[in-house]
């Protein structure tokens, strides 16, 4: 089986950290407003926090879009993606509020940022903020699904035969020679999961590969895992 290779999470990543900073800035205009008394900087402020959380909000859009690939277009989902979610579709929704509103609003708005603004602001920085730490959660957990690359079903079987089988056994039914693996069979976790358990162990329970496997030898005894029905 030969699965493409994928960039969505490197431009998860980096679609991520796009809105967020823009997102900062823009407060950053909006409080510098608050404490000049120059009228023209004033002004200059204010276009400056325009324009960085409109291009904000279309970053987000960009964010959210590739987070949805990575996440196979689950808009909930469950445990730390759940959580995740949880923060990311609000800040999104307040994000791309608060852009409208400063889009439609530049010709007419006071030349200060008005105290439900920057409220909304505070609100949107502390939801971003909380999306970003379940995000984190997501990738050390490791229950992202596995991004898509060449893996080799065959090999797997070989690798696990060499590396796995005296605990789970040749078949993976849990029959190995010390008889304390369990059965591999139909596993409901998701092919990040798999891969961290291979890579990091399991304390008291099972061994870390990391040292003799590599990215490769994993995802192909990933891909043989999943075979598994």
């Amino acid at each position: 089986m030969m699965i493409e290779p994928s960039i969505w999470s490197k431009l998860h990543g980096a679609a991520t950290h796009f809105p967020i900073a823009l997102m900062l800035v823009s407060a950053f205009c909006d409080c510098a407003r608050l404490l000049c008394r120059n009228a023209e900087r004033q002004r200059a402020f204010r276009s400056v926090a325009t324009i960085t959380i409109a291009l904000g909000a279309l970053g987000g859009c960009a964010a959210v879009a590739t987070g949805l690939v990575m996440a196979r277009w689950q808009v909930w989902g469950h445990g730390a993606l759940l959580r995740h979610h949880q923060f990311v579709w609000p800040a999104f929704a307040v994000m791309v509020g608060l852009a409208i509103w400063r889009v439609t609003t530049r010709h007419t708005a006071a030349e200060r940022p008005t105290a439900v603004y920057l409220a909304f602001m505070l609100l949107a920085a502390a939801l971003i903020s909380g999306a970003g730490y379940w995000g984190g959660e997501l990738l050390n957990q490791g229950e992202l699904p596995a991004a898509p690359q060449h893996v080799s079903v065959d090999r797997g079987r070989q690798l696990f035969v060499q590396s796995c089988a005296h605990c789970h056994g040749n078949d993976a039914r849990g029959s190995g020679e010390d008889g304390e693996g369990p059965d591999l069979f139909g596993l409901r976790i998701g092919n990040a999961r798999i891969a961290a358990v291979i890579r990091t162990g399991i304390p008291e329970e099972m061994p870390s590969f990391a040292k003799k496997h590599g990215p490769a030898d994993i995802a192909d005894l990933t891909g043989y895992l999943r075979s598994l029905q």
